[in-house]
Formats: structure tokens, sequence, C-alpha cells
């Protein structure tokens, strides 16, 4: 349930950093929902979980100010040390989701998935009644 507040997070941040109108939503809401099943992320606040998916979208689509992002969360009052420990997993999970670690397949990958969207690729835990 977490990583779902988190979701919450997100107009916050886009409203306070600017600079992360450039980065793709959909990535980030897809990092955010793979982090669901995962149990390491309880220890983390959902601002954590939220500001590490903006992180990890940042690696993934190349984005040049990755470092002055990182610095705007901490500038927002996030954790320096549980923001680091939260960012390496997320980027783990998206390169052996999408089943490479090679850059420019993963590259190719967001390209692509920007023009169209992204849809979220998971596995729905309820069924319908």
């Amino acid at each position: 349930m977490r990583d779902f507040t988190a979701f919450i997070f997100q107009p916050y941040f886009v409203k306070n950093i600017p600079l992360l109108n450039s980065i793709n939503l959909n990535i980030v809401n897809q990092i955010i929902a793979q982090g669901e099943g995962d149990i390491t992320f309880t220890k983390f606040r959902p601002s954590i979980i939220a500001a590490s998916a903006f992180l990890t979208a940042c690696k993934i689509q190349k984005f040049d100010n990755y470092q002055e992002c990182k610095d705007s969360f901490i500038n927002c009052g996030l954790n320096e040390e549980m923001l680091q420990d939260c960012t390496e997993k997320p980027y783990t999970m998206w390169t052996s989701l999408m089943g490479s670690s090679d850059e420019n397949a993963l590259n190719e990958a967001v390209e692509k998935d920007a023009n169209i969207g992204w849809p979220l690729n998971f596995p729905l835990r309820w069924t319908e009644m």
C-alpha cells in the first residue's frame, strides 16, 4: 500500500521541482507499481519511493541533470541516505523487467514507450465478483 501512496507525491514533486516536467510519468508510474510486490520497499516512506522512482526514470532516460534533480529532492527535506538506498533497487528491477541491461536496448524501449504510452505491466491481484 505504501507504494501506491507514493503516487500522491508525483504532482507535488512535479510542481516544486521544474526539472521533472520532462520526465516520462508513465515510466515513473511503472517503477512505483513494480515496487508494490517487493517487501524491501516497506521500510521507505511513500515520498522516498516516489522520489526514487523519479530518479530511476532520470537514469533510464539519460537525463543530464540527474544530480541536480537528486539535490532538489534533498532540498525538499528528503533523507539523502534513504533516497540513495531506495533508488538502487528500482533501476535493477527496471533492467530485469525490460529483459536487458544493455543501454541501447533500454534506450530504444524508452523512446518507443514515450511515443505510445507505457502500459502498466504487473499482475492484477484481485478477482472480479
